[in-house]
């Protein structure tokens, strides 16, 4: 059995889908299986994909109910230990990324690292992880999954992403995990991935929505009302700062 399967989801990638499967087929590591879903792509995203079928152990192009569906239909089908998701438009950071995360010993049901992210100006910003995840954390933000490794077997425990939500479904399911099922998290100082901000994550009146169902479902009130109180004190802490910052240089 491998220890890895790379889930790759895409739907009419043609501009970025071969950097995506470059950035996979480099590695040094090579301990994985490979999936793609795609969602019958028009654009000529499927005659790249084609193009490297060799070295794709599963390959799924039909209709699909949206990116988690597609996702869900990998995870059926993934016989390793750890998934991970690397969608269309996403790219490791380095060759030896994953050499280097499998050089360690693992042992978190969820094993994360840091990220960086770029604009359409191409600017970079690199997303630190913090080494422990609290619901403070988790509620005003998420681990992405291009910078997550999570265990088949937690899937299998947890369930799979849930369809209704269109843009928070991997948020719901790390929530889940993380404070309902108290599965065990690891976080490694590597950057994993580098993606693209834009496309659905960016609906923020969406996501906040979905965000907000979800925090309702595995917190209680009172653990939502001290996460809104400690996010007011960080805030305050910052202005506070900020203006003592002011006060000192003038």
């Amino acid at each position: 059995m491998s220890r890895l399967t790379i889930i790759t989801v895409c739907l009419n990638e043609v501009e970025t889908i071969e950097k995506t499967m470059q950035s996979v087929l480099s590695q040094t590591f090579q301990d994985f299986e490979w999936i793609i879903v795609d969602g019958l792509s028009t654009d000529g995203t499927l005659e790249i994909i084609k193009k490297y079928a060799h070295r794709i152990d599963i390959m799924i192009s039909e209709k699909d109910n949206g990116v988690y569906d597609a996702m869900n239909k990998g995870i059926a089908r993934a016989k390793s230990e750890y998934i991970y998701f690397l969608n269309g438009g996403d790219f490791i950071v380095s060759e030896n990324t994953l050499e280097k995360i499998f050089s360690r010993k693992l042992y978190g049901d969820i094993v994360y690292g840091d990220i960086i992210a770029f604009d359409s100006l191409g600017r970079q910003t690199l997303m630190k992880m913090p080494s422990k995840i609290t619901k403070h954390f988790h509620f005003k933000k998420t681990l992405p999954h291009q910078s997550t490794l999570i265990k088949k077997s937690l899937f299998d425990l947890v369930g799979h992403y849930d369809i209704n939500y269109k843009i928070a479904s991997d948020y719901y399911f790390t929530m889940k995990a993380i404070f309902k099922y108290h599965c065990s998290t690891q976080y490694i100082d590597e950057v994993f991935a580098v993606f693209g901000r834009g496309g659905l994550s960016e609906n923020v009146s969406l996501r906040e929505k979905e965000k907000k169902r979800i925090q309702q479902k595995v917190f209680t009130l009172s653990q939502i009302i001290a996460c809104k109180i400690l996010n007011q004190l960080i805030l305050l802490k910052f202005f506070l700062k900020q203006k003592l910052v002011r006060l000192i240089n003038l």
